[in-house]
Formats: C-alpha cells, sequence, structure tokens
C-alpha cells in the first residue's frame, strides 16, 4: 500500500470527480481532504509562533500497482495540479485488523464470485444448460 499526497489545494471540491472515479474504478482504497486552519511553531526565540493560513491536502491510499494509473488519471482530468505534484510514500504503519481486511479483501476479490441463495449451487456449465434459450 502507498499514500499518495497532493498539497496545498485551493479547492477541495475540484477534485471531488477525480477522487469519485478512483473508487469506481477500484483504484483508491481510501480518500480524505486534510484542512489545517493553525499551525504553531517555536520560533528561534523561544517564542510561540502561529500560522494561519488555511491549507488543504487529499490523501490517498493505493495499491502499489495501481499508482501509475492513478498517476495518469490525474494527468487526463483538466484539474489545477498534476501528478507530478504528488507525493509517494509507502504505507509502513496502521492499524493491524485494517491492514489484516487490506489484504483479504484482496484475496477474496480473487476467488469466486458466485452467491449461493438456496438450493443446490451449480457449475456454469450446469446453470447454462438450464436457461432457456431466447
Amino acid at each position: 500500500m502507498t499514500q499518495l499526497y497532493l498539497e496545498n489545494i485551493k479547492d477541495a471540491a475540484e477534485f471531488d470527480k477525480f477522487v469519485l472515479g478512483l473508487f469506481e474504478k477500484n483504484l483508491a482504497l481510501e480518500g480524505t481532504f486534510e484542512s489545517q486552519l493553525r499551525r504553531y511553531n517555536m520560533g528561534a526565540d523561544d517564542k510561540m509562533g502561529e500560522d494561519t493560513t488555511e491549507s488543504t491536502r487529499l490523501r490517498l491510499v493505493v495499491g502499489d500497482d495501481k499508482i501509475d494509473q492513478v498517476m495518469q488519471i490525474l494527468d487526463g482530468q483538466n484539474l489545477s495540479m498534476k501528478s507530478t505534484d504528488f507525493k509517494i510514500s509507502p504505507l509502513l504503519k496502521g492499524k493491524t485488523d485494517y491492514l489484516k481486511w487490506q489484504q483479504t479483501s484482496l484475496a477474496s476479490r480473487n476467488a469466486s464470485g458466485r452467491v449461493h441463495l438456496g438450493g443446490e449451487l451449480l457449475d456454469e456449465e450446469e446453470m447454462d444448460e438450464e436457461l432457456p434459450e431466447e
């Protein structure tokens, strides 16, 4: 898993369609807009300093194999930022349960997607035989 950051976004609504499109194509596992209204720091003169400029960033969590696709989609959009603006960081830490869920959900995607609603579970060939021809 990898985190992609776009820093200093002026208008978060500009990126809504981009983020929704990533989820529709199963390219992003998580997407959040993070805003910071105030930043405090200790100055060289040991006095507390305050920065009140609002900064917003977009944080995406994607699979390592999907980074290039996400970057290409961003470049294909008519947005104020491009893929060269991404800051890329590996997801090294996380809640153990969350990381375990991610791994099992990826594994379950590769498994068969059949749903059993009762009765006998049929193979695909048997299902084709039972369907009336149109």
